[in-house]
């Protein structure tokens, strides 16, 4: 074999690498922004995944992302956005951390040009890209750094092996008859380079990429290649069979292969060492009483195996870790195991997998529901309310699909070749048609296939062809065939129009969650969306800055004003377009674009998460940027939530003058650096710079005291006090058509409740109860001045609201007793005055919100097709920006409900109950915000027989903390 080394002048390659580098790159790249899934893990399998040389971070890779996580604890700490565009362009398929963990390549569909594939490296700390390598002729398969850092090996597609100076990257040498596509490489410390094809052949490369030697694979496929660490041994992992091999170093010859037993089915193609070499590990779709397994050999593999059930499906990578190894999989998940099969932590997909699952749709689609194969019925969710209902058996409005009509028969699903009546269909060379259904009259049907929906005609004609972002697992079609209805592999399940199809929808629920309620997001084509509290951090908008940048990303909350629209889900299945259904919900297209009014971003360089500081105030060093060019308005800065007024800020280095959006990225950047007060053992400080465009999404990093002594039982180092404003509206002085029975008695008892916790859980209780005549405009804003006056960083501030609310007009108005209808905005509290003293207040933050009392208060209901809800209040409030934790009588459009024989509303009874100890869950005194959370939610739907869901949202950067003491 013919192999090009480093013989030509290095010079010449290095001014040829230049001048890729600096080319415009692939084609043109839309800056359109894109929404994507955000759920803090992957959703779809992780084919890849790598560890620095310490084990301090691991990098995996699934979709359009690659995710940075601590070890051994398994913490995500950053999400690195590689550029994208349509269809599979942006896929990352490969991936690799420098041996120093600082540097992080990736690669695979990263092109929108067939011959010109592209390797990106960012910065690990920061997620920053800081090169793109180019020129590569076809889709990167592979990556790996030399132990020593120094050299970076790229498998292409059609281009072999490639090398780079890791220092420069500077193209170092090259192996272009690579036989096939190096699918698995490795390189042992001495800089040998072993790679398995795509062809079923290993080679094994000096430094200089000269061939020292070459093998077949038993199987003749590609199989994964691991050195021992003293690159003594090579070991060869098998996708095809249960087949392990080890083979020389330095010959490849075939030396042994591990004793298997106990094994069913499957293969065993991700292989590792521990760190000293003495264990093999080998892990793939083999099992033991239905979970995917790792085998731990002793003695290199010679010795006896110990089978640790690990995931739920094929698993991956494995790596040696200090404690153990930690592993990848197609659940999709990422673990860590010690060597005695001992979990060190397990992250998995939060979502709902509709592999072998059945989508149920209704008469015009807006309600689906989700069947196991024992056909029970996992959840109902409808468009047009809003909610979910989890009771099985309440299905009579849902049909399943059609599967077979007159002159329709299709058969061969699940494999490359299906066929209509006997004659292959025309699906896309390679794909597999995983679902279909028919639409109803017969005339045409739906076929899922990976990645692409497919509509054909009865008589095999293709109509149409979707590229998806995620394989369509269940398929149905609604009764009156307007609507495709779609359970997929990203967790989403997606509607799109029959008759072209275009997507109208799509809609996540997280399953996977610790909580009494499952938080889930519907959105929209366009990104209008509706979400539960607390939910709309779960999608995104993915802004691309050009092929030699990050990508910025936004959470929906970050436009909530704008796009936070329940309302348009009524109509979208009615019309089957969405420019339609938003004009019949009373409302108007956004009328800027995204990227003209994106927020800032900010970056927090030091001190480092987890870092450990001296006592006193710690100086944090980090950046904003104007995307836009804005001016920055204001930079708060919290810890653990909570605004800290006294932290001294000082600007570094000033942004240039405002530039268009398309020419600012990475320059309209100030640093700054604050010296921010942690006075517990350990802190959270987090960092919000605003612009007229709102709020950035919160930078966080978490720091110890060193030497600090644990924090007490109950949380708090120094008593604080608790500041109370309760407010309850019974009697309406001009309206009593809408007087309720037990608003007032409500703020009554829960004020009692808690001022029993004086001398208990907080030095001093003081509180200001408004009820009926008293509870006026004027002193509801009065009292919410009192608490921002009144509450320090040390204390506790609750506010407790009891009322009608109204928010038909988009606005919410909190309703008092001299309210006038034909006054609303001047008699009312404009939600503003609500948010502003809770964003205020230095210590921490409960509101208790009891304000969907049954009864249209302004007489203007029935022009509304659907009552208004409540979640976007809630998820305003917990915004990071505002940081309360907020409880809620009931969920979305429900009614708070209230009975004689509770002698207050459903929720107020729950929360008084809960707060005098039936909410202490564990027996130990404390009454913590997710106990007082899950009891509440129970209690409730107990008291009104599940007619009133109750629910309470707690921005992320607020941990659980005590409330009351028994």
């Amino acid at each position: 074999m013919r192999v090009a080394t480093q013989r030509k002048p290095l010079i010449a390659a290095f001014l040829l690498f230049l001048s890729m580098s600096l080319r415009a790159g692939a084609g043109e790249l839309s800056s359109d922004p894109v929404i994507q899934l955000d759920t803090q893990m992957h959703n779809s399998p992780v084919y890849m995944m790598s560890v620095d040389a310490s084990a301090r971070f691991a990098v995996s890779a699934a979709e359009k992302q690659v995710r940075v996580w601590s070890l051994p604890e398994g913490k995500l700490v950053r999400t690195i956005r590689p550029p994208v565009a349509e269809g599979v362009e942006g896929n990352i398929v490969a991936v690799a951390i420098s041996s120093d963990g600082e540097t992080v390549a990736c690669g695979g569909d990263t092109s929108t040009d067939v011959n010109n594939y592209h390797v990106y490296l960012f910065s690990r700390s920061s997620g920053k890209m800081v090169r793109r390598l180019v020129g590569f002729p076809g889709r990167i398969r592979s990556l790996v750094y030399s132990p020593d850092g120094r050299t970076l090996a790229v498998g292409s597609l059609k281009g072999g092996i490639r090398t780079f100076n890791a220092a420069t990257y500077a193209p170092a040498g090259t192996a272009a008859e690579f036989p096939g596509d190096a699918r698995s490489m490795d390189y042992d410390r001495s800089g040998r380079l072993i790679a398995s094809s795509s062809q079923g052949d290993i080679v094994l490369y000096d430094p200089s990429l000269k061939v020292i030697a070459r093998a077949k694979t038993r199987s003749g496929n590609w199989e994964t290649v691991r050195f021992s660490p003293d690159g003594k041994l090579v070991a060869v992992g098998s996708n095809n069979g249960l087949n392990v091999e080890v083979l020389s170093g330095d010959s490849l010859q075939h030396l042994y292969s591990p004793a298997l037993s106990d094994l069913k089915g499957g293969g065993l193609g991700a292989v590792g060492w521990s760190a000293d070499g003495r264990k093999l590990f080998a892990a793939g779709s083999a099992q033991i009483e239905g979970r995917r397994v790792v085998g731990v050999f002793e003695d290199a593999g010679r010795g006896s195996v110990r089978w640790i059930k690990a995931a739920n499906d094929f698993i991956t990578v494995v790596r040696s870790t200090a404690d153990g190894f930690v592993y990848s999989s197609g659940e999709p998940s990422l673990g860590a195991l010690t060597m005695e099969g001992r979990r060190i932590f397990n992250r998995t997909d939060v979502g709902i997998g509709y592999r072998d699952k059945t989508v149920r749709v209704s008469e015009d689609g807006s309600l689906v529901g989700v069947v196991f194969p024992n056909r029970t019925m996992q959840y109902r969710f409808s468009l047009v309310d809003g909610d979910f209902d989890e009771a099985a058996g309440r299905d009579g409005e849902l049909a399943d699909p059609v599967r077979s009509a007159p002159g329709i028969n299709v058969t061969g699903l699940r494999t490359r070749e299906p066929k209509l009546n006997g004659q292959r269909l025309g699906i896309d060379q390679g794909d597999v048609a995983r679902s279909m259904a028919v639409v109803p009259g017969g005339e045409a049907f739906i076929v899922g296939g990976d990645f692409t929906l497919y509509r054909f005609e009865t008589g095999g004609r293709m109509i149409w062809k979707r590229r998806l972002t995620a394989t369509p697992w269940a398929v149905n079609v609604s009764r009156n065939g307007k609507v495709a209805v779609v359970g997929a592999s990203d967790g989403t399940i997606r509607w799109y129009r029959v008759s072209d199809g275009v997507e109208l929808a799509a809609l996540y629920r997280v399953a996977k969650f610790d909580g009494p309620r499952k938080p889930w997001v519907v959105w929209s084509a366009k990104g209008y969306y509706s979400a539960s509290p607390g939910a709309d951090s779960l999608i995104g908008w993915h802004v691309n800055n050009g092929w030699d940048r990050e990508a910025y990303f936004y959470a929906a909350a970050r436009f909530r004003r704008v796009y936070y629209r329940p309302d348009i889900f009524a109509y979208l299945m009615k019309t089957c377009d969405e420019s339609a259904a938003l004009k019949l919900a009373g409302g108007q297209a956004a009328a800027t674009s995204i990227t003209g009014v994106l927020p800032p971003i900010v970056r927090i360089f030091s001190p480092a998460d987890g870092a450990q500081i001296a006592a006193g105030s710690v100086p944090v060093r980090y950046s904003v940027e104007s995307p836009t060019g804005d001016p920055i308005t204001s930079v708060r800065i919290l810890v653990d939530g909570r605004p800290v007024p006294q932290a001294r800020d000082i600007v570094l280095e000033a942004a240039p003058a405002r530039t268009t959006p398309a020419q600012s990225a990475g320059k309209n950047v100030t640093n700054r650096t604050a010296d921010v007060p942690v006075d517990g053992a350990q802190g959270t400080i987090t960092i919000i710079a605003m612009t007229k465009n709102g709020a950035s999404e919160p930078a966080s990093v978490r720091v110890v005291r060193k030497g600090a002594a644990s924090a007490p039982a109950d949380g708090y180092t120094i008593k604080p006090k608790l500041y109370i404003l309760s407010v309850g509206v019974s009697r309406y002085n001009k309206h009593p058509e809408n007087n309720l029975k037990f608003a007032a008695k409500d703020a009554t008892d829960f004020a009692a409740a808690m001022a029993s916790q004086k001398g208990r859980l907080y030095r001093e209780v003081s509180a200001k109860v408004l009820t009926d005549g008293q509870a006026t405009r004027a002193n509801v804003v009065d009292g919410l001045q009192w608490l921002k006056r009144s509450a320090t960083q040390h204390d506790v501030a609750m506010i407790f609201m009891s009322s009608h609310g109204d928010n038909s007009s988009g606005q919410y108005y909190f309703i008092p007793s001299d309210f006038d209808k034909a006054r609303l905005e001047s008699t009312s509290v404009l939600f503003t005055y609500i948010k502003d003293a809770v964003a205020s207040i230095p210590g921490k933050v409960v509101v208790f919100m009891d304000t969907c009392h049954a009864g249209d208060v302004l007489g203007n209901r029935g022009t509304k097709a659907i009552p208004p809800s409540i979640d976007g209040i809630v998820n305003e409030l917990v915004s990071a920006e505002n940081g309360a934790v907020v409880f809620t009588s009931s969920t979305g459009r429900q009614q708070s409900l209230e009975d004689p024989k509770w002698n207050n509303g459903a929720f107020t009874r729950a929360l008084v109950d809960g707060l005098t100890g039936k909410a202490d869950l564990t027996g130990k005194g404390r009454i913590t915000i997710n106990m007082l959370d899950v009891y509440i939610s129970e209690r409730v739907k107990e008291l009104t027989q599940g007619r009133q869901t109750p629910t309470t949202a707690k921005p992320q950067t607020v941990q659980d903390f005590p409330i009351a003491v028994r």
